[in-house]
């Protein structure tokens, strides 16, 4: 059973739906309350559960199962999910796009870059210290803000592109480049990483969301962003 680490009902107002009308959101599941959600290959099942107070005790909206083939990792991927408590924390730092207080999980994906560097896991480890890197954080821990390192981040991220990444994860890259490249004033390779990102979320409109969270980080990528 999957559990999220965080829910947001009590945050997000009710609304109404027309007849035919829809919503749609998207949300990682690869890790959560109980770890890593798929730890061994093979076929799974997914089902969506969702109950609110306003529908009563008795009634649950539920979606129709989709079927999940997950594959053998290999050593990248043993080592990645590996049952310890910096397994744990890389796992955490992937789902949150950073996190500098998880210093075991950073130096776990690390180590996961230096030993099996072109494996696509280690893409998706260089894409979560990339997306953190080009950003601030607050590290409560020690008390202190860390700024964004733009160069490393994108010495990090231009290592990408081995192997293919899911259209979410191309879509946080993009708009990473888009702001790295404004930082450093490049304001051709802002707008074309950010016509990639407009392009993605044409073709998947539950991910808008994530241009309107890219637009509080950076508000001058709002003038790049096609909607």
């Amino acid at each position: 059973l999957y559990v999220p680490i965080g829910v947001d009902d009590v945050e997000t107002q009710v609304g109404e739906l027309a007849p035919g009308q829809s919503i749609s959101a998207t949300f990682a599941i690869f890790y959560g309350a109980g770890g890593w959600t798929f730890p061994a290959p093979g076929s799974y099942q997914l089902t969506g559960h969702y109950s609110h107070p306003s529908l009563g005790e008795s009634r649950e909206l539920r979606s129709e199962p989709v079927t999940l083939d997950v594959a053998s990792g290999g050593p990248a991927g043993n080592l990645l999910t590996e049952d310890s408590k910096a397994g744990g924390e890389a796992g955490l730092f992937m789902l949150w796009e950073g996190g500098d207080h998880l210093r075991r999980g950073i130096a776990h994906l690390e180590t996961l870059i230096e030993r099996y560097p072109e494996q696509i896991q280690a893409d998706y480890a260089r894409l979560a210290l990339g997306l953190s890197l080009s950003r601030g954080f607050r590290d409560y821990s020690i008390g202190k803000v860390r700024p964004p390192d733009y160069q490393r981040s994108r010495a990090l991220l231009s290592r990408l592109g081995r192997a293919p990444l899911q259209p979410f994860s191309a879509l946080q890259l993009h708009l990473a480049l888009a702001r790295i490249s404004l930082a450093l004033d490049d304001a051709q390779l802002a707008q074309a990483s950010a016509d990639r990102a407009s392009g993605i979320v044409q073709e998947r409109p539950a991910f808008a969301d994530r241009l309107d969270l890219a637009v509080e980080v950076e508000p001058r990528l709002g003038p790049l962003l096609k909607r």
